[in-house]
């Protein structure tokens, strides 16, 4: 159990070879056969810590849509790997190019390493192919998926039964099979978030206002609280955090468990959820109808601000890009809207 999480409650599953082949990225003959073992259960435990947070990018895949150099971005952050004499392009209008009607309402979208889109939706993952007009079920067990990831061979999901909130993953190859990491009571019926990065899971908690990090080589589990609400996570490739709630974009370095501040940026009115390129530029989108997309630089600076009448009306959700395509849930459109990037 957490150090004093009031009525919500933490427990995780695990199989430790499992765990280590998946978070070395090793998808082997081995951890399949692992997924048919049987299952130990046992108490997490972790310490509740006051913090604020930083955001880790899951790491795009594909090639990178930056080409021609128009603008020099200087990195401020010493922390970071300098980019200084990095040439990139800041993308200066978005172009339309379809929406795709989901089953129930789009909560998140991401891009697998072939061209599909892994969509967490109302009624479970579907798959958008390429080519095709609808997406289709792609694992009719889950129930109200907010969030799904494929990182590594391996497909991260959070959905929710109930009152629960269940971390699991499988094998790319077998959604059938999945292996469940923790799991968490709620109150509450909001959807939350969830970001991974090759060492942990981070999911936020919005009942108590926290981020569980689950360290997926040690299989401990830590609280950190949050001095603001935030609505989106995401991993960056260095280890960093990136959160974004209300109207501000958070980095923050996880240290030993200890969440410190790198830069915020307070410009980004209105913001909803996130995603980044392989050019390290941050894509944030909001909610209210503001049909807003903001571009942030690696170093927290507001380059961009685009917009378009087809950007989802009220809430968006978790976006993601691949080859400068940019894939936007719509919350109460239930759909899935693609975007073209121009440079």
């Amino acid at each position: 159990m957490y150090g004093d999480l009031g009525a919500a409650s933490v427990t995780k599953y695990f199989d430790n070879d499992l765990i280590h082949c998946l978070a070395e990225g090793r998808a082997t003959e081995t951890s399949r056969s692992l997924l048919n073992t049987t299952r130990t259960r046992s108490d997490v435990f972790g310490a509740k810590e006051p913090l604020y947070r930083s955001k880790d990018n899951n790491q795009e895949l594909g090639e990178c849509f930056i080409s021609q150099p128009l603008s020099l971005i200087r990195s401020f952050d010493q922390s970071s790997t300098p980019i200084g004499a990095s040439l990139v392009t800041i993308p200066s209008a978005l172009t339309f190019l379809s929406e795709h009607k989901t089953k129930g309402q789009c909560y998140s979208a991401y891009h697998r390493q072939n061209g599909e889109i892994l969509l967490g939706t109302q009624i479970g993952t579907q798959l958008l192919r390429r080519s095709s007009k609808r997406p289709i079920n792609y694992n009719k067990t889950d129930t109200s998926v907010a969030k799904v990831i494929e990182k590594n061979q391996t497909i991260y999901i959070l959905h929710t039964e109930e009152k629960t909130d269940k971390i699991e993953m499988c094998l790319s190859c077998d959604m059938t099979n999945k292996h469940k990491l923790f799991q968490f009571e709620r109150t509450s019926d909001s959807i939350t978030s969830m970001a991974v990065s090759d060492k942990y899971v981070a999911v936020i908690n919005p009942d108590t206002n926290q981020i569980i990090l689950f360290d997926l080589l040690t299989r401990q589990s830590q609280i950190l609280d949050l001095n603001f609400v935030a609505l989106d996570l995401q991993f960056l490739p260095d280890g960093h955090l990136l959160a974004v709630g209300g109207d501000t974009l958070f980095k923050l370095r996880i240290d030993n468990g200890d969440l410190t501040l790198i830069w915020a940026c307070e410009e980004t009115f209105g913001s909803s959820s996130l995603c980044t390129d392989c050019n390290g530029l941050i894509y944030v989108d909001t909610l209210n109808n503001l049909k807003k997309l903001y571009i942030v630089s690696p170093e927290g600076e507001l380059l961009q601000t685009l917009t378009h009448d087809k950007l989802p009306k009220e809430t968006t959700g978790a976006p993601s890009i691949q080859n400068g395509v940019l894939a936007i849930p719509g919350w109460d459109d239930d759909k899935l809207f693609l975007f073209k990037l121009e440079l």
